[in-house]
């Protein structure tokens, strides 16, 4: 049996709030201290 792992998978959050969070980011539909204010909870322990 083969074990994979993965150690590069970022946590994203519950429902991907990070990733679409950075994606609206990218599309310019909220500016750069709206993507800091959501990105500031990550490193609280709540994933």
């Amino acid at each position: 049996m083969a074990l994979i792992h993965n150690l590069g998978f970022p946590r994203i959050g519950k429902q991907r709030a990070l990733k679409f969070a950075l994606e609206a980011y990218w599309a310019g539909t909220i500016d750069q201290s709206t993507l800091r204010a959501k990105l500031g909870f990550a490193g609280t322990g709540w994933c």
